[in-house]
């Protein structure tokens, strides 16, 4: 079977250049919820050549200290290696244009060309990575814990790669870890009512160093944990002096009238389901990628002159470059 590179979005546009006005559109035939999501905001992206990415936290302690003739060194430095592990995933999709017959859209069919250059093939391709994406925020980016691998057989849903919560616990339980990420407790259990939950928010950020505040990337919640701190707000400072002082104008732009109290604050689907609140540093949250120009090109082949079959793959994997820099609830 002839494999070709393929381009899903050249294929996109012919569909656009071809598409008979009132038919379907593309918001129609694909509406991804979570493939919106800012998740990967919080991220830098790292290419790499390799499966896993090596680095070396190193913790040092000197000051300085009023002259003498006398050699007086201080402190020192312990060096702890890192690793953050890439995960190897692939999506596949197989089509067959001669289903379209009979159907509003069966004129993108065109059976009288290449079958895998039809444009149903580029929109049906593109709407698949999106559906792909969609549950890829759903189930792995943060809730992920990689299954192991059963050949022959698909990976179940959630099991393609460690998400965030998965990758904080095994740095929390690692027994050999000489540097783990910071645990707040505001109190034993995240609180159900909307305003103690405001509560709870804010003593946790009481909680971070001053200097780690300094560069702190949004406390990151569920956004139906974003939904009860805002609701929680409008509870406790409604009539609070607060208010008074315009420090809650718009709850829609809370994240930055509240930025001296709370920090800013994302709320990411990627989480719904879960009591988890977790910051870090700029720059210290990554996105290892490998291979990631496969992100934009499927490989494309012809099976028995009908079906139509496509692939992709690509590494890529979460992590922190200093966990001594990650602080987390005990959610």
């Amino acid at each position: 079977m002839p494999i070709v590179g393929l381009n899903a979005q050249d294929l996109v546009l012919d569909f656009e250049a071809g598409y008979r006005a009132g038919l379907v559109t593309m918001e129609m035939m694909n509406r991804p919820i979570y493939a919106y999501t800012p998740w990967d905001s919080i991220f830098v992206d790292v290419p790499t050549d390799n499966t896993v990415i090596d680095q070396v936290n190193i913790q040092e302690e000197s000051r300085f200290q009023r002259f003498q003739k006398a050699f007086l060194p201080l402190g020192g430095m312990d060096f702890t290696p890192n690793q953050i592990q890439l995960g190897h995933i692939m999506l596949e999709a197989a089509i067959s244009p001669q289903d379209l017959a009979g159907t509003a859209i069966d004129f993108l069919a065109d059976q009288n060309m290449d079958r895998g250059k039809a444009p149903i093939v580029g929109i049906y391709l593109q709407s698949m990575l999106n559906s792909a994406i969609n549950n890829f925020h759903k189930y792995e980016t943060f809730k992920g814990v990689q299954a192991a691998i059963v050949e022959g057989t698909s990976t179940p849903q959630g099991g393609t790669i460690n998400g965030i919560a998965e990758i904080l616990r095994l740095a929390r339980t690692n027994p050999s870890a000489a540097i783990l990420p910071h645990t707040i407790t505001p109190s034993p259990s995240v609180p159900t009512d909307d305003v103690e939950f405001v509560n709870y928010v804010e003593a946790f950020w009481d909680a971070i160093p001053d200097e780690i505040k300094e560069l702190a990337l949004p406390i990151v919640m569920s956004k139906l944990a974003l939904q009860k701190f805002k609701r929680g707000l409008v509870g406790k400072y409604q009539n609070g002096s607060w208010n008074k002082l315009g420090y809650i104008v718009d709850l829609e732009s809370f994240t930055e009238k509240l930025h001296m109290r709370t920090g800013t604050i994302l709320g990411v689907p990627d989480m719904n389901g879960s009591n988890k609140i977790w910051m870090t540093v700029k720059r210290n949250a990554i996105r290892g990628l490998k291979n990631s120009n496969n992100l934009e090109n499927w490989a494309v082949g012809v099976k028995d002159l009908k079906l139509v079959q496509a692939s992709k793959d690509y590494w890529m994997g979460y992590g922190f470059l200093n966990y001594d820099w990650v602080y987390e609830n005990a959610a």
